[in-house]
């Protein structure tokens, strides 16, 4: 069962999604969330609501379940293999200066401090390159991303995605390589 069909199907009584709904399957896809893991955030999502309130709850607000199970998933990928995650935080560190010329950035003691550490350089990575945007552009950004602007948490991600496109930064992510 494709992830189309899979959503009808816990939704209940739907025969098709709209055409946001299928944009945010598209583009959780681009993104590289696999789609078992699509379908288990959409499930905790949906298993959380009263059964009438599925048919019209849009799939797109199930975004924070859903990146919790990809954060879940790529611990779980790290895992099965030898890990260091000091070193993976010089390497993303390496990076960041690498965009952004010195960064000051206190040693981190643990793997969740690194992770903090990284998601906060990436922030103002995408804050200084966001700002490198003509206004025409961050308009046109806007526009096109306003059908989701009811979600603060995928509104943002959506941006933040466009300017890693646009300017073709690396992803800072502890788990990702």
């Amino acid at each position: 069962m494709n992830l189309e069909e899979f959503l009808i199907n816990i939704k209940g009584s739907s025969f098709f999604l709209s055409p946001r709904e299928k944009l945010f399957l598209k583009i959780l896809s681009e993104y590289g969330v696999p789609e078992e893991v699509v379908k288990e955030g959409l499930k905790d999502c949906y298993r959380e609501l009263p059964p009438p309130a599925r048919d019209t709850y849009p799939a797109f607000l199930c975004f924070k379940k859903i990146m919790a199970r990809y954060e879940s998933f790529k611990r779980s990928q790290t895992a099965k293999k030898p890990f260091n995650w000091k070193e993976a935080f010089e390497r993303k560190l390496a990076l960041a200066e690498g965009i952004l010329g010195s960064v000051n950035v206190e040693k981190p003691s643990s793997e969740e401090q690194a992770y903090r550490v990284l998601k906060e350089l990436e922030k103002e990575i995408l804050k200084c390159f966001w700002a490198k945007l003509s206004k025409e552009e961050k308009i046109s950004i806007r526009r096109r991303l306003a059908k989701f602007k009811e979600d603060k948490d995928l509104y943002n991600f959506l941006i933040a995605e466009e300017i890693r496109k646009r300017f073709s930064l690396p992803d800072l992510s502890l788990y990702v390589d």
